[in-house]
């Protein structure tokens, strides 16, 4: 049986040059390695099932300048922040040819100085998880914010493989920590301008609201009271306020059909027949 290491090998795509010290903080502050570190899958196998293998994955830790010691803690906090653990993806070569490549596009370090990262491949087989090979990466430097030259413009590689759907960033062109500066406050001078700009529109609006406010005022409305409002109806005979509506005598409704005229009154008092205003029906 052929051991797992003769099986399987690694390259280094693309090796890690630079990256900004990222802080120790809850909310991490993320500052990915420059460029973002790409490997390769190999195998001796003449098919390429491999390629759609799920259970691969490949890990990253970081290492002292000689690749042979593991720095996973400082101070109790993991040196490495962001995701260290990438699955395999069959992405097309620059050559157009099908390849298992690892990308790691979001992995910050918490250490300043010259470092390496490991990467080892594993297989889950069943309920183990067996180690299959690894390889170092070249020495890269992780700078001080201050002294950070800034992100690099990204790699035709980089470019190829976001073009395949992979999430990774892309520079058009190289951000140096003084251009970053200066178009923070570029920013900043603007939001600035824009708000002031806001607050001289606001200035223009307001002489046409003050003019319309200091026109002479409305002639106040006078209060009609309706004996059948629901201020009338609902208010309260101990209430003060309201107690003139409660006071008031409501008319009489009008009635649905009209009422005989009134009886004429003479001085003689004679009483008409009590039904002689009864319109009588033509004959």
């Amino acid at each position: 049986m052929t051991p797992p290491s003769t099986l399987f090998s690694l390259i280094v795509r693309q090796q890690p040059c630079k990256a900004r010290l990222c802080s120790f903080k809850e909310k991490v502050d993320r500052r990915p390695i420059d460029p973002p570190p790409i490997i390769q899958l190999q195998s001796n196998h003449t098919d390429h099932d491999f390629l759609q293998n799920p259970y691969f994955f490949l890990y990253a830790t970081l290492t002292d300048t000689s690749g042979e010691t593991d720095l996973h803690f400082v101070h109790g906090n993991r040196t490495t922040a962001g995701t260290v653990v990438q699955s395999l993806h069959k992405l097309k070569d620059v050559d157009n040819t099908d390849g298992g490549f690892f990308i790691f596009s979001d992995i910050s370090i918490r250490l300043e100085g010259f470092y390496r990262l490991k990467f080892t491949l594993y297989e889950i087989d069943g309920f183990f998880v067996k180690r299959m090979c690894s390889i170092v990466s070249n020495v890269f430097q992780v700078y001080s914010p201050k002294s950070f030259p800034g992100m690099s413009e990204s790699t035709f590689l980089t470019r190829s493989f976001s073009d395949q759907g992979v999430r990774i960033r892309i520079r058009k062109e190289p951000r140096s920590s003084l251009s970053t500066s200066s178009n923070h406050k570029k920013r900043r001078k603007d939001k600035v301008s824009d708000e002031e700009e806001e607050e001289e529109e606001e200035e223009e609006v307001s002489p046409m609201s003050s003019a319309h406010h200091s026109c002479s005022p409305l002639p106040e409305r006078k209060e009609t009271f309706s004996p059948m409002s629901m201020q009338n109806i609902l208010s309260n005979d101990n209430d003060s306020e309201t107690r003139l509506f409660s006071t008031r005598k409501l008319p009489l409704p009008l009635p649905s059909q009209p009422l005989p005229p009134p009886p004429q009154h003479n001085t003689h008092h004679h009483h008409p027949h009590p039904h002689s205003w009864i319109s009588q029906p033509p004959i």
